[in-house]
């Protein structure tokens, strides 16, 4: 046991483990310095607030701090801001990130979207409210008629010209209903 202990810790052994330990020691100090120019250490960029600007000048405040820009998403409608205005963005405004980190927008469109009028002639008030409201719509004034179905859906009207359903209307508009009120008679639009 003791001429191998003297053979594993001879000075050929010894020399060659502290040549490993060194060469270890120097690639993990070139790799660590390495790294730190790679990922750019301590070198941050403040992120822009871009909201409620046009695309145009958002994209001109975002270039010019090295960063780039990606429309994320564009199905929404916001009245309170302009036509294609930034909605939100990601990262939020004053965020530190690296140079040339892609910030994500959600531009505003330029209306709202067109929806097809849900089937409610003949339906009662509730139902049709319902199925408005899913839809995207809003309920607006009620007229009640002569009918006989009480609370009965017999018309629709947007800015008092009547429609159909299955006709195209913009999300959010206001449809009145002309409702029966259980008076017997006949309703003509």
């Amino acid at each position: 046991m003791i001429p191998f202990l003297r053979q594993l810790f001879s000075k050929q052994i010894v020399r060659h483990l502290c040549m490993m330990l060194g060469v270890a020691i120097v690639l993990t100090i070139i790799a660590t310095q390495w790294l730190r120019y790679y990922t750019r250490h301590n070198k941050f960029v403040i992120v822009p607030n871009v909201v409620g600007m046009s695309l145009g000048e958002a994209q001109r405040a975002i270039e010019s701090e090295g960063l780039v820009f990606l429309i994320q998403d564009s199905t929404r409608y916001n009245p309170n801001f302009p036509k294609r205005a930034v909605l939100e963005q990601t990262p939020l405004a004053n965020s530190q990130v690296k140079v040339n980190r892609k910030i994500y927008l959600m531009v505003n469109l330029s209306g709202y979207k067109k929806i097809k009028i849900p089937k409610i002639v003949r339906q009662t008030y509730r139902q049709a409210e319902k199925s408005l409201l899913s839809a995207g719509f809003r309920v607006g004034d009620t007229i009640y008629r002569n009918d006989i179905g009480r609370d009965e859906v017999l018309a629709l009207l947007v800015n008092s010209k009547p429609i159909q359903p299955g006709e195209l209307l913009e999300e959010n508009s206001k449809i009145t209903l002309i409702l029966g009120n259980g008076v017997g008679g006949e309703f003509n639009p």
